[in-house]
């Protein structure tokens, strides 16, 4: 009779642990479905995919939205998306596994595995280009580079001048990927996408592939929308050259990404060595904290890595949790940062990793994108009371060009010049009210507020090029 008791305590009150692990994990897939959807639904996102794994299970999985909105396509596992720059955190792993294998080093002259370089990229080592210190030329401005062929832009970026010495700071760009893409078919005697398909995916698969071209029907793709030509969503269809698929061209299903990741964790690419040499904070002369390819982000007192594309995907890692999270859109019409909303997520999974200074920004967000402009200003230096020491000039800037594409020009100018008086040595922030007092056709202010940031930022061409045009406005308003 004792046994049967002591039995029948020990099931109870383990039945009773596993449905309070059940409410807890439900209580956690609410709350993030809840903080999803409010998100979407203010940026004005389409279509959404959502893993969450911790311990190698997969604790919340979850489709939102549409996938094509002219026919109500809704997002499903079927669903496909272009993940942009998070392609490179797989090119990354590629170029880490030829390490492994003997075939590559991080020291390597970058001119040992591609010829006709310019004299002044020849000091250039493989490990410059893995951490974007290469201080290159950048290939990604679409209005310079869009219809070239690789050829073309070859020619291009040879022209350009060098923005600083190997080594020294962080300049991300895409040319840095042009090069580890010729570097990795050197290398490895494959193509590239042979290679990174032979070593971490199916050879052949409709979910995982590589198509740069947003033009191309594919079954089951989302259709990417952004609001960069007309200040509302439209279908964009941008094409970067097939020159550049190591830099932004992968495709996937949530699964496959889930299925890759898994295969990550068990150390079927790498050795558990290998990936901590590849998540090493590369030593900048001016102090920046990245890694081989993998942004380092802090989660209080965690390091977290991982990478975003196209400002709509993002995939986190933060190995002390063993918790991963792979965040998939299709567009917005309201920007979003990819990285708050994976650190929020995170947030609400482990409460140890929920940043205060997150909890406030989306608060202030939320009045300035809910609410009305003047309500937020008001507030603005309540919220800053909470966290006086965040930096909100990027969060303030986009603010503002978000109300400067919606053609409230007043309130824009509003929050550029609240941004100036908390980030008066910021050249960034003159330009951006520059920008607003141009729009507005308050040349003189204008002038004056991009001499300001040309002060701060002697080097900037945008505000040499604005400074020029004004004056040249103003002088024929004389004549």
């Amino acid at each position: 009779m004792k046994k049967y008791i002591s039995l029948l305590i020990l099931f109870l009150f383990t039945t009773a642990n596993l449905y309070s692990h059940e409410v807890e994990n439900n209580s956690v897939s609410e709350n993030v479905d809840e903080y999803v959807n409010k998100m979407m639904k203010r940026h004005k996102i389409p279509g959404a995919a959502l893993a969450i794994t911790q311990g190698g299970k997969v604790i919340h999985k979850k489709y939102y939205g549409k996938a094509v909105l002219a026919h109500d396509v809704p997002v499903t596992e079927k669903t496909i998306f272009r993940i942009y720059s998070t392609t490179k955190l797989f090119v990354a792993t590629g170029i880490f596994k030829l390490i492994e294998e003997g075939k590559l080093s991080l020291e390597d002259d970058v001119t040992k595995y591609v010829d006709g370089l310019p004299e002044t990229w020849h000091k250039l080592k493989v490990k410059h280009l893995l951490t974007h210190s290469s201080g290159l030329p950048d290939m990604a401005p679409f209005w310079k580079f869009q219809d070239l062929n690789e050829k073309q832009a070859t020619e291009v970026v040879f022209k350009e001048p060098i923005k600083s010495q190997p080594g020294e700071e962080y300049s991300y760009n895409q040319t840095n990927f042009w090069l580890l893409q010729q570097i990795i078919e050197k290398a490895s005697g494959q193509k590239f996408v042979d290679f990174i398909m032979n070593h971490q995916f199916a050879h052949k698969s409709k979910n995982a592939f590589f198509n740069v071209d947003s033009r191309d029907i594919i079954p089951n793709r989302t259709i990417p929308y952004f609001p960069f030509a007309k200040n509302r969503i439209q279908i964009d269809v941008s094409y970067s050259g097939e020159y550049l698929t190591s830099a932004n061209g992968f495709n996937l299903t949530l699964d496959e990404f889930i299925k890759w990741n898994k295969k990550f964790d068990d150390n079927k690419f790498l050795k558990p060595q290998t990936k901590d040499k590849m998540w090493t904070p590369f030593n900048y002369k001016k102090p920046r904290q990245f890694a081989y390819s993998w942004g380092i982000y802090p989660l209080n007192d965690r390091k977290s890595y991982g990478f975003t594309g196209g400002l709509v995907t993002g995939f986190r890692k933060v190995p002390k949790d063993k918790l991963d999270i792979i965040f998939l859109t299709n567009g917005f019409e309201q920007y979003f940062n990819v990285d708050e909303v994976i650190d929020y997520i995170a947030g609400i999974v482990d409460r140890d990793l929920l940043n205060n200074e997150l909890v406030v920004i989306e608060k202030i967000r939320t009045e300035f994108i809910e609410g009305d402009v003047k309500t937020a200003l008001n507030n603005f230096a309540k919220w800053r009371s909470e966290i006086p020491k965040a930096n909100l000039e990027n969060f303030l800037n986009s603010q503002g060009y978000s109300y400067l594409r919606k053609e409230k020009v007043a309130d824009a100018i509003e929050i550029f010049k609240l941004n100036t008086k908390e980030y008066p040595n910021s050249g960034n922030v003159w330009d951006s009210l520059g920008e607003a007092y141009f729009v507005n056709k308050q040349y003189k202010l204008a002038l004056e507020n991009y001499k300001k940031s040309l002060q701060l930022d002697p080097e900037s061409q945008n505000g040499k090029t604005m400074v020029k045009r004004i004056e040249d406005i103003l002088n024929e308003g004389k004549n």
